[in-house]
């Protein structure tokens, strides 16, 4: 049977094979033993390693080549890691919680919403390229607010996940732009709906401007009809749509509005149709793209600089 290794101080190369020898050598001593072999001062890890293992190796610094291999080894764990698991792992490392797509749409457009409400900008209608800027303001995730991450698409899926209920819903990217953009209607687009149909029935506005409202409500019922989302009109009243309390149950203007929509929807190509889905879908998957690539960013930093997070996150991929 061989023999074992001797115990060896680093420091000096003093060998023995009786460990009781080499611990009087290593913590008996008056004076620090001499870095004769190695320049390494010998703290108490090390001289408990040695009894422990015989043999302490010095680390060797990684070189460059080696620093680059290990952050891209941990940036590919990360990019490999299931969509929802690396939201959840950030989220339970910052101890907050994702907001559901539905209360965060509201929030986001609330100041836009009372602004159509009240009237506070007279004459003002929406363009194509307004409604595609609110499209992405409520799609868009700053990079201080990351736990806003509730509308993300999943490339390795094709699937878009919105967060709602407490839950990670996974649908067809076309369900769910519908969905986000059904939000969208219901905390501003209907208040703006509403808002021309009271400029184009205003006794005191001229025709002239009352034709430049029913233009601006045939380019959003245009919107609306590409993804198949219904106007506020088709199941409202006229009260509510005029705000007149008087016209009771009356559903003359709604019907006219509702007619309105769907003769629009009528006279919309295909072409027109799947070009503005496409741009849409665009600015879904653009703005999730740079939100996955940010969250990326942050959990790689998160794995380098903190141990208990990396042990968690190796833990998890590991099962």
């Amino acid at each position: 049977m061989p023999k074992p290794i001797p115990y060896t101080c680093i420091s000096c190369n003093f060998q023995s094979r009786d460990k009781n020898d080499m611990r009087r050598h290593l913590y008996g001593r008056k004076k620090t033993c001499p870095m004769s072999a190695n320049p390494i001062q010998l703290t108490n890890e090390i001289r408990d390693y040695i009894l422990e293992n015989r043999v302490y190796h010095i680390p060797t610094t990684p070189t460059l080549h080696q620093t680059i291999n290990n952050y891209n080894t941990v940036n590919n764990v990360i990019s490999g890691m299931e969509l929802q698991d690396k939201i959840m792992q950030y989220m339970d490392y910052t101890k907050s919680r994702t907001d559901s797509t539905y209360h965060s749409i509201e929030k986001k457009l609330e100041r836009r919403a009372i602004t159509w409400k009240e009237n506070r900008r007279p004459h003002m209608c929406l363009a194509k390229d307004d409604i595609m800027e609110v499209i992405d303001d409520v799609t868009c995730i700053t990079d201080e607010r990351l736990e806003d991450m509730n509308i993300v698409y999943d490339s390795k899926y094709d699937k878009l996940k919105l967060y709602d209920g407490g839950l990670w819903r996974n649908m067809l990217v076309q369900t769910g732009c519908k969905i986000v953009l059904q939000y969208v209607q219901e905390h501003m687009l209907d208040m703006y709906e509403c808002y021309l149909a009271k400029r184009m029935h205003d006794g005191d506005s001229p025709m002239q401007l009352k034709q430049k409202y029913k233009e601006a409500l045939i380019a959003y019922y245009k919107f609306l009809s590409c993804f198949d989302i219904e106007p506020y009109a088709q199941d409202g009243l006229d009260a509510d749509i005029l705000d007149d309390e008087a016209r009771g149950v009356e559903r003359m203007v709604a019907e006219e509005m509702t007619t309105l929509y769907h003769k629009t929807a009528a006279s919309l190509v295909n072409s027109e149709r799947s070009a503005m889905k496409k741009e849409v879908i665009s600015i879904f998957k653009r703005n999730s793209r740079r939100s996955i690539d940010e969250l990326n960013k942050k959990l790689v930093q998160l794995f380098h600089m903190d141990e208990e997070f990396r042990t968690r996150v190796t833990s998890s991929i590991n099962g």
